[in-house]
């Protein structure tokens, strides 16, 4: 393994504590995503050929303390476990940009702290 870049998750602006809990790519490779707990929000980026990450936005959690995240299969939407927030949001990723938009509300569940995609049966 070589280190290719370091990359902060949080805005430049941001003094406080934070975490990052979780990192997910998209199953096309093209984009990933990290939670921030502390500053409430997720880092979404472009992967480049080389592997080099490009920052498209930091967008809000809609919770407190994004634990989880989860992509779908075919790569349309994102679940994030916001774990003492008690909601899980979910986000449509746009296909071209990597973009998330909310869903709506985010759903009620107490303590969510990791979703997992049940194979069919």
């Amino acid at each position: 393994m070589k280190e290719r870049q370091t990359i902060s998750t949080l805005p430049d602006d941001f003094s406080g504590t934070s975490y990052c809990a979780d990192l997910k790519i998209t199953p096309d490779g093209r984009f990933l995503y990290g939670t921030n707990r502390g500053h409430d929000s997720l880092a979404c980026y472009r992967i480049a050929d080389d592997g080099k990450l490009k920052l498209i936005a930091i967008v809000p959690s809609l919770g407190k303390g994004p634990q989880n995240l989860l992509i779908t299969d075919d790569g349309r939407w994102l679940l994030c476990a916001n774990m003492p927030g008690n909601n899980v949001a979910v986000f449509a990723i746009n296909d071209e940009t990597g973009e998330l938009k909310s869903n709506g509300e985010p759903v009620e569940i107490k303590m969510p702290s990791c979703i997992r995609r049940l194979p069919a049966r």
